[in-house]
């Protein structure tokens, strides 16, 4: 078994064993999927199981049991004790913690090592499916913890490389200009090997960022969590929300972030900003 047994399912395997074949069980605590030495993923998205019950503050009882199961299970396997932190408004953090790691992740996701690259506008058929892992991966092992601008830019390292061997003179400044010259020069997969798909990947990323205005609601999110400049804080957070560019998950996470950094201020503005959020077409259910 991968993960703990209860004992009544014991002895039900002992009452069905009638020709006494089954000679040990054992409890492999394996209930999960190591995607890197630090980082572990218990499979859980929307599809197939689901987080949330009633309402945003709520657990789907299925969902509860297999967050609590896979936890328990990366910490039996490592043989660890952890002290658990949460946010005590949290009902439902407070209920995982009684009985109990990042780009790619948020804006592709990432599904045991694989990234669906197939609604990509123009992808190639081989690309439609990537695989990223840093046990098979050696570029994505070496840059997997950089930001989008200093992987764009060992990226193009490994471009100009090729460039000096080959006695290319096409200039190339940006990630469109990368992915033409793969476009151009497919046997430069021979020497970069996986790079390749990464021209792929990063192009996409910074797609996506420049559509949702990413770089705008990044910075805003190190003001709330680093700096004490409410002023300008809400100014800035009011413009994002209002902005269509923004998407839903994003306005509320900075709403969150700004309630945490600016709770005990007296002259907060979190009323207002909630209101602001259902003005622009947020549910609810979605800002509960």
């Amino acid at each position: 078994f991968s993960n703990r047994i209860k004992k009544t399912a014991i002895e039900q395997l002992a009452e069905m064993d009638e020709h006494e074949v089954v000679r040990e069980v054992q409890e492999f605590y394996a209930d999960y999927y190591a995607i890197n030495p630090d980082c572990f993923s218990i499979n859980l998205n929307g599809t197939t199981t689901s987080l949330y019950g009633d309402s945003f503050t709520s657990w789907d009882s299925t969902g509860f049991s297999r967050t609590v199961d896979g936890v328990l299970s990366v910490l039996l396997s490592l043989k660890k004790k952890p002290l658990i932190r949460y946010q005590k408004q949290s009902a439902m953090a407070k209920r995982l913690a009684t009985e109990l790691q990042a780009m790619v992740h948020e804006l592709l996701g990432i599904r045991n090592g694989r990234v669906d690259l197939s609604e990509v506008p123009g992808i190639k058929p081989e690309l439609k499916e990537i695989v990223l892992g840093c046990d098979q991966d050696p570029f994505f092992q070496k840059n997997m913890f950089l930001n989008l601008g200093d992987l764009g830019a060992n990226i193009k390292g490994y471009v100009d490389e090729y460039q000096t061997r080959t006695k290319s003179n096409m200039n190339i400044e940006s990630i469109a200009d990368m992915k033409r010259f793969v476009e151009d020069y497919p046997e430069f997969r021979k020497l970069s090997g996986n790079v390749s798909k990464h021209v792929t990947l990063v192009g996409e990323l910074s797609r996506l960022v420049e559509q949702g205005n990413m770089l705008e609601v990044s910075e805003l999110e190190q003001s709330l969590a680093c700096t004490d400049t409410h002023n300008n804080d809400l100014k800035n957070l009011q413009r994002l929300i209002s902005s269509p560019k923004v998407n839903e998950a994003s306005k509320i996470r900075l709403v969150q972030l700004y309630a945490l950094r600016y709770e005990k201020f007296q002259a907060h503005a979190l009323p207002s900003l909630i209101d602001l959020l259902y003005k622009n077409g947020l549910s609810e259910r979605e800002i509960a």
